[in-house]
């Protein structure tokens, strides 16, 4: 067969090929739909396959195109709706009621405050989008009290691998209604909750616990107060991630499989911090290629004691897969005001740099959950 001849962007594959290099530029992508008929498919996809909110204007001009043209709610990949930021109850009420058969990934965050003004959003709308069909990744950041975070994942899609779990109370106590026979399977899991009680049940197979099974995580990042260790499968985790709040060191030599350590520098835990990274075991020296420690701004200033203490431990071991020890410097200002930070840091960590193994890392505070999904993306 003679190949097409002509313009080249009259070639389906190539044209959807151009338009993706425009995924971050909506204007350019609205202009591209507007060209021609061809154009107008993979032009509206790249459009409407991850939309940004960030006032409540645009959730109602998102919410009005789905509702003129429906056919749009199939581009939709990824969502993320913070009602804290929109405050627009009834167009976010609305917009759970749509079904979107292609959500892959969705970041919920609900907030603190509900009053008169600020309601509670529908616990049973939400139940919709985490019952997507697809849905892979499921980052909620509700505050809640333990039966309004149970209701929520209520019927919960069996074909989510990711979860992340910001606040709230869990307690086997709020027996979960659901239709799920098994567990659904998780990959990785981000709990980062007020408490956990200690008879919380983690896996039972019954349909009125917990309806996630852990026993096949590969990721995990915990903090809490009265965790129970005991509960959690260690065995096959080769990413964790540990906020250290807790006052008791932790055993690393539990998880064989260790391949990426992340802590959180707290100086007010600093001996168990130490004492946690004394627990790793010979058996991690072929397997830890990356340790990351990551430090907030207000703790930032006044720990170079507490830096020289790690800098000389972690630069004495002989660990021969590490690749790297990463300063995650996570803040809420602008980069451009944190670089005074981040030289003081590296000036604290002499021996790791002797040995080219210290790195530096901006975050920003509040796009810590699509780091995590980049970091289990890795599995």
């Amino acid at each position: 067969m003679d190949p097409p001849t002509g313009n080249p962007l009259k070639i389906q594959e190539l044209l959807e090929q151009c338009i993706s290099f425009l995924s971050h530029s909506p204007p350019d992508l609205i202009s591209c739909a507007l060209v021609a008929r061809p154009w107008a498919q993979p032009a509206q996809s790249e459009l409407f396959r991850a939309p940004q909110f960030y006032i409540p204007m645009s959730l109602q001009k998102f919410f009005d195109s789905l509702k003129v043209s429906p056919h749009l709610v199939a581009y939709v990949h990824e969502l993320d709706l913070n009602y804290d930021r929109l405050r627009s109850v009834p167009i976010f009420h609305d917009l759970c009621a749509f079904s979107f058969p292609r959500l892959e990934v969705l970041y919920l965050t609900l907030g603190m405050v509900f009053d008169q003004e600020n309601p509670l959003p529908d616990v049973h709308q939400m139940q919709r989008l985490l019952a997507s069909p697809k849905l892979r990744y499921a980052f909620l950041d509700a505050r809640l009290a333990a039966a309004q975070c149970t209701d929520m994942l209520t019927n919960a899609s069996p074909t989510i691998e990711h979860l992340s779990l910001f606040g709230g109370r869990w307690t086997g106590k709020s027996a979960l209604d659901t239709t799920n026979t098994v567990p659904i399977r998780l990959k990785s899991a981000r709990l980062l909750v007020s408490d956990f009680t200690t008879d919380f049940t983690w896996s039972s197979g019954s349909a009125t616990s917990f309806p996630f099974d852990l026993s096949h995580l590969q990721a995990l990042a915990i903090c809490g107060r009265s965790i129970p260790w005991d509960m959690i499968p260690r065995a096959n985790i080769r990413i964790l991630s540990l906020d250290n709040q807790c006052s008791t060191s932790i055993n690393l030599a539990s998880f064989p499989c260790l391949r990426i350590l992340v802590l959180d520098i707290c100086r007010w835990f600093l001996p168990e911090l130490l004492e946690t990274l004394k627990t790793l075991s010979p058996q991690h020296n072929n397997n830890i290629h990356t340790i990351a420690l990551s430090i907030s701004s207000y703790q930032a200033r006044g720990i170079d004691f507490e830096c020289s203490r790690l800098d000389a431990m972690l630069s004495s071991w002989a660990m021969k897969s590490l690749r790297s020890v990463e300063i995650e410097h996570i803040t809420w200002d602008l980069p451009s005001t944190t670089s005074e930070i981040t030289r003081n840091l590296e000036k604290q960590f002499p021996r790791l740099k002797a040995r080219n193994l210290f790195r530096t890392n901006v975050r920003y505070a509040g796009s810590v959950p699509k780091q995590w999904k980049e970091l289990v993306e890795r599995l």
